[in-house]
């Protein structure tokens, strides 16, 4: 489940002072941090991911295995000061961002899954007909997701139970064709629809992470630090994106199983399981240097003082040994994939 060495996805460096080219429009949250820092000392700036790169994903490792990171796809930015920018950096200059890509739902409405089936049995002379659907195509995370199931028993066999179960596939490509299927969430109900009978019902399965914690090699939304999570988002892939790229694809599926007299009928239906679009997202992030497909992708971003910054080390120098002079100097940022 770990990588022997870390696998580099996407790489990219910017110069952030002195600023190249004419300044860019700093965002609402800019503004504020301008307010509450400084102008003196604070230097916004932007960067953006290409589209087609994978989203933060981590395979949940097992329990007693804490001795490496687990497999999975994570970014980190990198900022520091030099004189130049290909310059290598002192370790004590260098300060390391974790940064979470979320994938959003789309805000466009989709069909709804849909599916029929016939099958015959032996020595029943007309087939088991069932039509099965989804409330919607895409969900959020917590979401019940709704069944609608249409049965008409032409056969000769009663159909005895139903069982409802959400699977997510999940096709590693960082180092080989590697396909994980696990089982989140489960319900069976208990049926009696005899010979000549027709039945329309609604059932409902809800996928948490919370009934999951125990499974071995169940893909999460990456983790920043040791805080909480949930099950991975649907992989939304781009016709510009490529195998080698994606890292870790994601993929939900509903399966229905119904159960006859020595026999069964099996149904899946496909969907998307995703992060719904922030209410103050737009409205925060305006104005931006210039538009871009920001409905599918967002990032967190939080200070990893464990890894980075070590604030003995920054007591320890004098103060005046702190003062910088950035006419001097070039402060670069460095982002990266593991």
């Amino acid at each position: 489940m770990q990588l022997s060495r870390p696998l580099s996805l996407f790489q990219d460096s910017m110069q952030v002072y002195p600023v190249r080219g004419s300044p860019f429009c700093t965002t609402k949250i800019q503004e504020k941090l301008l307010k509450k820092l400084g102008a003196e000392r604070a230097f916004p700036f932007t960067f953006e991911l290409p589209a087609g790169i994978p989203s933060s994903v981590t395979l949940q490792p097992v329990k007693s295995d804490q001795s490496s990171k687990p497999c999975g796809v994570e970014y980190c930015l990198k900022t520091y000061i030099a004189k130049d920018m290909h310059e290598t950096p002192d370790r004590k200059q260098i300060v390391d961002l974790l940064i979470k890509k979320i994938t959003h739902a789309p805000d466009t409405s989709a069909p709804q899954p849909y599916i029929e089936c016939a099958k015959n049995f032996m020595m029943s002379t007309n087939p088991l007909h069932v039509e099965a659907r989804l409330d919607k195509e895409r969900y959020v995370h917590g979401e019940p997701i709704y069944v609608h199931i249409t049965m008409g028993n032409q056969s000769t066999r009663a159909v005895k139970k139903l069982r409802l179960s959400v699977k997510q596939i999940a096709n590693i490509c960082l180092f080989s064709n590697a396909i994980y299927k696990c089982t989140v969430a489960t319900v069976e109900h208990d049926l009696n629809v005899q010979p000549s009978q027709t039945i329309a019902q609604t059932f409902s399965i809800r996928p948490l992470l919370e009934d999951n914690r125990d499974k071995r090699g169940l893909a999460l939304d990456g983790q920043i630090k040791s805080e909480d999570t949930n099950l991975a988002s649907s992989t939304i892939v781009l016709p510009i994106s490529s195998r080698d790229s994606l890292g870790i694809v994601v993929k939900y599926i509903v399966k229905i199983e119904l159960f006859v007299l020595a026999g069964e009928l099996k149904l899946e239906l496909p969907f998307t399981l995703s992060h719904p679009i922030p209410e103050h997202y737009e409205e925060d992030m305006e104005p931006i240097p210039k538009q871009t497909d920001a409905n599918t992708d967002n990032i967190n971003v939080e200070l990893d003082e464990s890894a980075a910054y070590n604030n003995d080390v920054l007591t320890s120098q004098p103060d005046e040994q702190l003062l910088i002079d950035f006419q001097d100097v070039v402060l670069t940022t460095q982002d990266t994939d593991a």
